[in-house]
């Protein structure tokens, strides 16, 4: 079994789109009260959502995204934990709750998130979207829609007195958190794979750069062998760029299901060239 666990390109955004414009698939992660009110945020109307074809469009995302495209190369099952907004540290969170599933996986494949996302415990009696497991997910740099004052204070106060290279540390401890959760539960390493956002959102590689001589980043780089891990693979954002002819991005900037089947049969080159899968009992 593959478990990847990412945000919304491990989830599938807008994988669909080609069939339904702006379809998001909200089905499995939204109650109907986030679903309105998740509309009325962004003043759309969303039949689409009790179409008919609803969830034929849904299953299109699921089994045409990078996850489950990569499961079929290997004739395997997959467990799919992607969620729109996920931070890292809501990674960790979902990690050590399937604790259970992940002593089952034979590969361990995290798609990163952006270096400023955050997760707070989530506030009750409203109805937003980006909650996951009693959790808000947060970037205070772009207030991702939430309503609440309190989600703004908190994200002001993320931010207040805060370096980057603190949130570099701290984005590189919760990497060190992922791959000890992940090596306890299984052989396997964990395959850390870059998305858009480390290169476009925060771009944790600039900050790598200025910051790596420093003794605790050095020593985090060290302990995660974040540099060497991270550039085995490519980014989304490079299949996209190579294949502009046959790839097409959509409003909030993720990309078809033509990137998504490059970009798995991509990782399969590689892990078998590495021999990563399965894992060595």
């Amino acid at each position: 079994m593959i478990y990847v666990i990412g945000d919304s390109f491990a989830w599938g955004d807008e994988v669909a789109d080609h069939i339904l414009p702006n379809f998001w698939g909200y089905k499995d992660q939204l109650s109907d009260n986030q679903i309105a009110s998740r509309s009325a945020q962004l003043g759309i109307l969303r039949p689409d959502v009790n179409h008919p074809l609803a969830d034929a469009w849904d299953n299109f995302r699921i089994e045409n995204r990078w996850s489950n495209l990569l499961a079929k190369h290997f004739g395997t099952d997959v467990v799919n934990r992607g969620e729109n907004g996920k931070s890292i540290h809501g990674m960790v969170t979902t990690l050590s709750q399937d604790f259970e599933t992940l002593k089952n996986a034979d590969l361990v494949i995290v798609q990163l998130t952006g270096l400023h996302r955050l997760q707070i415990p989530y506030v009750t009696d409203d109805h937003e979207a980006f909650v996951q497991e009693g959790y808000a997910q947060l970037n205070p740099l772009v207030h991702l829609t939430f309503s609440k004052q309190v989600y703004f204070e908190i994200g002001k106060l993320r931010l207040a007195d805060t370096t980057e290279r603190d949130f570099l540390y701290d984005y590189l401890n919760c990497i060190l958190l992922i791959r000890q959760l992940v090596k306890s539960a299984t052989n396997t390493e964990v395959l850390l794979v870059d998305s858009l956002f480390l290169r476009e959102c925060g771009n944790p590689e600039w900050h790598l750069n200025n910051n790596e001589t420093n003794p605790y980043i050095k020593k985090m780089l060290d302990l995660t062998d974040f540099k060497n891990k991270i550039y085995t693979f490519p980014s989304m954002a490079d299949i996209y760029n190579q294949n502009r002819n046959t790839c097409h991005t959509m409003v909030s900037g993720h990309y078809c299901h033509n990137t998504h089947r490059l970009f798995a049969q991509s990782l399969y080159d590689i892990i078998i060239r590495e021999n990563m899968f399965p894992k060595k009992h």
